[in-house]
C-alpha cells in the first residue's frame, strides 16, 4: 500500500472521530451538564462557536481525504462513480457529505444561533422553544448521517459497494 493513502485514510479516520466524537460529546455531555446554569446560553454560545471553527476545518480534511482516498480506490474519474461498485458507494457517500455539510450549516448559522438569542432574553418564550426543538433535532439528524457516513466508508474500505 502506498504511503500517501495510509497518511489519507489516517487523516480522514481523525476527522471523522473528531466530529462525530464533538458533536456526541456536545450532545450527550455539556447540553445536559449545562441545563438550568445560569449562563447556559452563553456557555453553549462559547462552546458551539469553538467546535464550529473546528469541525469546518475537519469537514474541509473530510472532503479532500475522503476524494482521495476514492482515487486511490480507482476511482479517477467522475464516470468511474457510477461505473464500479465502489465509485457508486462513493458517490453515495459525497451526496450524503453535502447533505450533512448543508445541515451543520443551517444548524450552526440559523437554528442555533437564533434559538441562543432567544434564551440569552431569559424568558420563557414559546419561539424559543421551537428553535431549540428544530436545533436538537437537526442536530441528531446530523449524527444520524455521521454514523451512515461512517458505515459507508467501512463497507468501501472492505470492497463492498453498490
Amino acid at each position: 500500500m502506498h504511503w500517501a493513502y495510509i497518511a489519507s485514510v489516517l487523516l480522514h479516520i481523525l476527522a471523522a472521530t473528531f466530529w462525530l466524537g464533538g458533536m456526541l460529546f456536545l450532545a450527550i455531555v455539556v447540553v445536559p451538564a449545562l441545563r438550568g446554569a445560569p449562563e447556559r446560553a452563553r456557555l453553549l454560545e462559547r462552546m458551539g462557536k469553538l467546535f464550529e471553527r473546528a469541525s469546518v476545518i475537519a469537514l474541509a480534511v473530510l472532503l479532500v481525504t475522503g476524494v482521495v482516498n476514492l482515487l486511490f480506490r480507482g476511482v479517477a474519474q467522475v464516470s468511474d462513480l457510477w461505473s464500479s461498485p465502489v465509485g457508486r458507494m462513493g458517490a453515495l457517500k459525497l451526496a450524503l457529505f453535502v447533505v450533512m455539510a448543508i445541515l451543520s450549516l443551517w444548524h450552526n448559522v440559523v437554528l442555533g444561533r437564533r434559538a441562543l438569542a432567544l434564551l440569552q432574553q431569559g424568558r420563557e418564550d414559546p419561539h424559543a422553544a421551537r428553535w431549540v426543538l428544530w436545533s436538537r433535532w437537526v442536530g441528531r439528524l446530523l449524527v444520524l448521517l455521521s454514523v451512515i457516513l461512517v458505515l459507508l466508508g467501512v463497507l468501501i474500505s472492505r470492497g463492498i459497494g453498490l
